[in-house]
């Protein structure tokens, strides 16, 4: 007696709550917690509707399920119910059984001999308001625009479209199901369109920024031991792993840089742990530094792994980065051999980065 349940993780997701529901009926009554759903609407069932499970009896919701491709119920006491859940990833479909539940409702109102008919009359005003609601609603859809949001330099456009570290849905994807969006990804150019509602354009835009703010960059202070042998790992297992957007191995400064989304590089240390393990060694904190860039393009944020290691931005102007990196780079080595911190200059949005000890960044 076994269940299986194929899909994206968020449908599976969706599969293991409405089975977990669907069960718990079979003992008891069922209450949801919609809020944030975007899978879900509700029926508000009037005051005074006699015998509210006679108007859903379990095999009318049946055939409304199989007629519209949802899952519903009546939440609670179903004789007692004061709403009916409609569930589904298809908003049409949910729309369509909303349609044909509110229609079941206004008929048994209507239906003479029924002992409300104040309430009968309140809810026609009721469903005729709420029906000129979803037509405003309708319009206001209906006026879609279209916005870009443009990815930072240090992401790759790759990882936008891949499966997450723990079989999450891609970020394309996942923004697009949950705000009713279409999302094409210009990888030329490193941005994405989004086209849709106002409101809904603008909640994609909120989601990609949360899921880009969460992309750090961390440094890792190598043994020279397994200075090679790391190479070789990171080009196998990690720079391939889910939201990596890049992993360099610098030999001659027994240096690791892993650039990704919090989640991967968190699980980049599981093979790091073992390559130091293999050489009788520990990874240590105080060789590790991380940096994440804030929400604010222009502005970094550091989070500090050991005292006194961290790294400073400076932003610069195009004649000044040109100045600093000096011809085939040498005066940026320059500065980096006579203070013993290791400088990175990002052409693209004219800054440099400064890693080190307090006194090393000082110097640079």
């Amino acid at each position: 007696n076994t269940a299986f349940m194929a899909g994206t993780s968020g449908a599976r997701r969706r599969a293991r709550d409405y089975l977990g529901w669907l069960m718990k009926q079979r003992t008891g009554t069922v209450y949801v917690d919609i809020e944030g759903r975007t899978d879900v609407c509700a029926v508000d069932i009037p005051d005074g509707l006699d015998a509210v499970a006679s108007v859903f009896k379990s095999m009318t919701l049946r055939s409304l399920e199989q007629e519209t491709g949802t899952f519903c119920f009546l939440e609670g006491n179903a004789s007692k119910s004061d709403r009916l859940l409609i569930f589904s990833q298809d908003r049409n479909g949910r729309e369509k059984a909303k349609a044909i539940a509110l229609e079941r409702i206004d008929q048994r109102m209507k239906t003479p001999g029924h002992h409300q008919r104040s309430e009968s009359r309140h809810w026609e005003e009721h469903h005729k308001s709420e029906h000129s609601s979803h037509m405003d609603q309708s319009r206001t859809e209906s006026a879609e625009v279209s916005d870009t949001f443009t990815l930072r330099g240090d992401i790759s456009v790759h990882v936008v479209i891949q499966t997450g570290p723990d079989g999450q849905d891609p970020v394309v994807e996942d923004v697009e199901h949950t705000t009713g969006t279409k999302l094409t990804l210009v990888r030329d150019k490193g941005v994405i369109q989004i086209h849709g509602a106002p409101e809904k354009v603008a909640q994609a835009k909120r989601q990609l920024q949360q899921f880009i703010d969460r992309f750090v960059t961390c440094r890792i202070q190598l043994p020279p031991p397994i200075t090679a042998a790391l190479a070789n790992k990171v080009s196998h297992y990690i720079r391939p792993m889910p939201w990596i957007a890049a992993a360099e191995v610098d030999e001659a400064k027994d240096l690791l840089k892993i650039q990704g989304h919090q989640d991967s590089v968190d699980q980049t240390f599981k093979v790091l742990r073992e390559v130091y393990r293999d050489h009788g060694l520990e990874l240590l904190e105080s060789d590790i530094v991380t940096s994440k860039k804030g929400a604010d393009e222009h502005s970094y944020s550091m989070r500090y792994i050991s005292k006194g290691k961290g790294a400073d931005v400076l932003r610069v102007s195009e004649d000044d980065a040109a100045f600093i990196l000096g011809r085939g780079g040498k005066t940026k080595h320059k500065i980096a051999r006579v203070s013993g911190a290791t400088l990175e200059l990002h052409e693209r949005n004219n800054t440099v980065e400064i890693f080190g000890g307090d006194p090393e960044r000082r110097k640079a």
